[in-house]
């Protein structure tokens, strides 16, 4: 590749991170409910110091681990608490995966392929850095998970085991979904590399994986093996029931969609995108298999497509429709295959295909910044007008209050989080999470219009009958978005009536 060439790369990369960090450099973030429960946890984590458990997985009784949320405390406290300082965060984090995946993939394949690579994952992180969660750092380990296993698989070195089962408990701690389904296929295919080579001296390698599971191990002992019971609970479920039909629709449909998200930006045209989506899954699934049968990049390719379909059928044994965070653990491994194919005697067609999808990519990520302004401080879900809510209440002439928060869905993790924010923003005010106060305000979230069950969460209801409020407040504001904030001056005995403090969930489910 010519310097015009590489010029080029780096000018899309660089609009990349731009594009990637629209949301950011406009003060806000996409602070929907996982985001502002990641929040009050960081904020509990300033508290306790200590914390053995993460975000609450897809099974009843299990957690993910504390990797991703110690991983931005750092960013979190740096920044006073302030989302945004978090969201920085997130790009310079991004910066560093993708100049170590540049490495990885020119290791494995060539600089031209490692360009092309990059690209790829820079124009997949513009649709992501505005809410990233835990599921992201199991997308920021992966490749280098599969470069290590390659290795080890290629030289049968045993440190290249020991970073593989390292990183696979890595991906354990930040996705049990990801994390799981690569630990289970690593065991397998390396216990067979072990046992064949006769390299019994590799299985203390499996010793390093206890560091990052043992913060699952120190939880368990301390609350009674919930999460074992979760697991026990989760493996001996009925399954007379099931739709195995039903699953396996799932997961195909998956695997040329979510699965191989090559045109993943879906904004005009959605059909036509869905097709051209599977049209290049298809191809890309059809040129592996024919250049396996030919011999090349035979161990490579198969290697991917080991973990690619075995996280598939794994991932089966647990019931119902797959979610697209769950997958992302594959995506960097998907472009690396991708782009592994110019490698091969099809090097022009791919190039001309990489090209397409690059460019269709960068007009919709283009188109899709633009259409930020909608929703930057005017969505419910952002920060810049949960932060502009606070101030609403903090910025007052009340110097002591105690605050409600609701919401339909019973966690009002937004508004509890914007409330927190406000706090530590406004050390000369002293606010009290629910406790009625003789100055108290309700921070009441609207019903989402889609819900067909909207009718039924009434805020007005909920201050009558769970709070025990029955009187107009002395105020209110009304947001357009359907936001309410009403502030009440109670008398020495309207505070003194018992309410049913069962309504404040704190961040007790995560």
């Amino acid at each position: 590749m010519g310097k015009v060439g590489k010029y080029i790369f780096f000018a899309l990369i660089a609009l990349n991170l731009i594009l990637a960090s629209w949301y950011v450099l406009h003060g806000d973030l996409y602070t929907h409910s996982d985001i502002s429960r990641d929040l009050l946890l960081l904020g509990e984590i300033s508290e306790k110091k200590i914390v053995l458990i993460g975000q609450r997985a897809g099974i009843d009784q299990l957690f993910h681990g504390p990797l991703w949320l110690y991983l931005n405390h750092p960013a979190y406290l740096l920044g006073g608490g302030n989302p945004v300082a978090v969201g920085w965060f997130w790009i310079v984090l991004s910066m560093f995966f993708l100049v170590g995946s540049f490495f990885v993939a020119r290791d494995l394949l060539g600089k031209t392929a490692a360009y092309y690579f990059v690209l790829l994952l820079s124009t997949f992180l513009i649709s992501h850095a505005k809410d990233m969660s835990h599921p992201m750092g199991a997308l920021f380990t992966s490749p280098f998970f599969f470069f290590a296993f390659y290795k080890y698989v290629k030289t049968l070195k045993a440190r290249y085991l020991v970073f593989s089962v390292l990183l696979a408990g890595v991906m354990l701690q930040f996705e049990m979904a990801g994390g799981i389904p690569f630990l289970l296929l690593l065991v397998l295919f390396s216990v067979y590399l072990i046992v064949k080579k006769r390299n019994f001296a590799h299985f203390l390698a499996f010793l390093t994986l206890f560091l990052p599971i043992s913060t699952f191990i120190l939880f368990d002992i301390r609350h009674g093996f919930v999460q074992l019971q979760g697991w026990v609970n989760f493996l001996s479920e009925e399954s007379a029931a099931v739709n195995y039909l039903k699953i396996i629709g799932d997961r195909l449909n998956f695997i040329t969609t979510a699965g191989t998200p090559f045109l993943f930006v879906f904004r005009h045209e959605w059909v036509l995108m869905d097709i051209a989506n599977r049209l290049i899954s298809v191809t890309f699934f059809g040129l592996i298999l024919l250049m396996m049968r030919r011999g090349v990049q035979r161990g490579f390719f198969a290697l991917f497509l080991y973990f690619y379909f075995g996280y598939f059928f794994i991932a089966s044994l647990k019931h119902g429709a797959l979610l697209i965070h769950q997958a992302f653990s594959l995506v960097p491994l998907v472009f690396l295959a991708f782009v592994a194919l110019l490698g091969t005697k099809y090097k022009q067609f791919i190039t001309i295909l990489l090209i397409g999808i690059i460019a269709a990519n960068e007009i919709a990520a283009i188109e899709y910044v633009d259409a930020s302004i909608d929703f930057r401080g005017k969505s419910e879900d952002s920060w810049s007008f949960l932060h502009r809510l606070e101030k609403d209440i903090f910025e007052g002439s009340d110097a002591e209050f105690g605050y409600f928060t609701y919401s339909p869905d019973a966690f009002s993790y937004q508004s509890k989080a914007a409330m927190v924010y406000g706090a530590l923003e406004h050390p000369d005010k002293r606010a009290f999470y629910f406790e009625k106060m003789p100055v108290t305000y309700l921070v009441l979230a609207p019903a989402a219009l889609s819900d067909p069950y909207a009718k039924y969460f009434k805020a007005d209801w909920w201050t009558k009958n769970t709070l025990r409020i029955d009187k107009q407040p002395q105020s209110a504001i009304d947001y357009p978005n359907g936001y309410r904030v009403e502030r009440y001056e109670l008398t020495p005995e309207e505070m003194t009536v018992p309410w049913d403090k069962s309504g404040d969930t704190g961040i007790h489910f995560r």
